[in-house]
């Protein structure tokens, strides 16, 4: 659009310097040329405005497109954060079954090595099977060693914040 319009201002000033060129050259006066100097005067002007006004549609409707860009993009980061953080939750999920898996697989040996007895049984021990021991001292550990990452990763954020308070870089200050 702005091509067009520079085009019509350049053929505009070859239009009128044609008058000019022929006023100069017929030793008339421009006014007597009235008819043809209407179209730069009259015509002329109008496609300029026209131009203007289809120019100022389409800047603000190139802002529109380009809000509408800015929004999908938004989006579509959103979902893919979201689907990063669904399989994160999956392979979390997994890893937990693999170890759960393991502790049990691990401890399996202990089942059979001593005889069950429950408590409402009148022999029963006077501690519990070493498998059930096994398994409560796994899931305990495992629960430390979960508490310990989610420690760390709750207090990340919190030592960036304190190091840019303080007005170090945070990658320094380990």
């Amino acid at each position: 659009m702005e091509d067009f319009q520079q085009t019509i201002e350049t053929n505009l000033y070859n239009y009128n310097d044609k008058i000019a060129q022929i006023c100069d050259t017929l030793e008339i006066d421009k006014e007597e040329l009235y008819f043809i100097q209407h179209f730069s005067e009259k015509t002329g002007q109008r496609f300029q405005r026209q131009i203007e006004v289809d120019l100022g549609y389409f800047n603000h409707g190139t802002d529109l497109v380009n809000t509408a860009i800015a929004s999908i993009r938004g989006i579509v980061e959103i979902d893919q954060a979201e689907s990063d953080r669904n399989l994160e939750h999956q392979i979390q999920t997994f890893g937990s079954a693999i170890a759960v898996g393991a502790i049990i697989a691990s401890t399996s040996a202990l089942i059979f090595q001593y005889p069950w007895t429950s408590p409402w049984q009148q022999n029963h021990g006077d501690r519990l099977h070493p498998f059930i021991i096994a398994v409560l001292v796994s899931f305990l550990s495992a629960g430390l060693v979960w508490a310990i990452f989610q420690w760390k990763t709750w207090c990340r954020p919190i030592k960036w914040i304190w190091c840019r308070v303080r007005g170090r870089s945070g990658r320094n200050n380990r």
